[in-house]
């Protein structure tokens, strides 16, 4: 049972990882302009701080007691970051306004990228520590890797979508107000699910500290598609928007 409530648990985390992203994208478009170094910036900033805070998580996991419980921190953290941000960007827009007419090309673009990542990097940095975490979790319920990754994964295509219903009928404010509420949801599944879980004493105990790692190679290797599938997808974001969007 608790499995199974873990497969939604983590659906709908990635649902509210996605939906932050495209959302914290619309609202750098809204401040900088949409151009083709805002969106490449946007996106290296998320992944950047997705790569950070998974690394640094990945090696810990498994020596954590109750991970379940460090990932509910760390949704409630995003969650709360997420609510706040209207207010910083409501505080912020005169002086990158005021910046707008002032700023050469090259100052303009530093500005841009320095506020994707002063923005972006530490939530996603969040979010990819929760990752290993979500996938501790399911080793010690004795389920396959795989399980995991394609539950938040689904649950990261519907999240994709759904800003294209919260933006048109509540706004950018309101809808990021939405997906962080969503997201206090499911930290708080997360704390009962870790509580119960260890009342009933049926999560299995830590997984063991010496496993075998991945050579450098093969992670290598591993990096190197994933900066390919990256490329690909921008270019095709970009052919899309050039034969359809016109």
């Amino acid at each position: 049972m608790g499995a199974s409530w873990l497969a939604l648990l983590g659906a709908l985390s990635g649902l509210c990882g996605l939906a932050y992203e495209v959302l914290w994208v619309r609202m750098l478009a809204l401040q900088f302009g949409v151009s083709t170094l805002a969106a490449v910036v946007t996106v290296a900033a998320f992944m950047l701080g997705l790569a950070g805070g998974s690394g640094l998580m990945a090696g810990r996991a498994a020596r954590l007691v109750r991970p379940l419980r460090i990932l509910a921190l760390l949704e409630a953290a995003i969650a709360l970051y997420a609510l706040l941000l209207p207010w910083g960007v409501h505080l912020t827009t005169p002086l990158i306004d005021a910046a707008a007419g002032h700023l050469s090309p090259p100052l303009w673009h530093a500005l841009t990228t320095l506020a994707a990542l002063l923005l972006l990097t530490l939530p996603a940095a969040a979010m990819g520590a929760g990752f290993p975490l979500l996938l501790e979790g399911w080793i010690r319920y004795q389920r396959h890797i795989g399980t995991a990754y394609g539950s938040n994964t689904l649950g990261a295509a519907a999240g994709a979508l759904l800003p294209l219903l919260l933006l048109p009928t509540l706004g950018w404010s309101h809808a990021i107000r939405a997906v962080a509420l969503l997201g206090l949801m499911v930290a708080a599944g997360l704390f009962a699910l870790d509580w119960q879980e260890q009342e009933r004493g049926d999560a299995q105990p830590a997984s063991p500290a010496n496993k075998t790692k991945p050579s450098v190679l093969l992670l290598l290797n591993y990096g190197m598609i994933g900066a390919a599938s990256l490329v690909l997808e921008m270019a095709w974001l970009r052919l899309f928007s050039l034969a359809m969007l016109r």
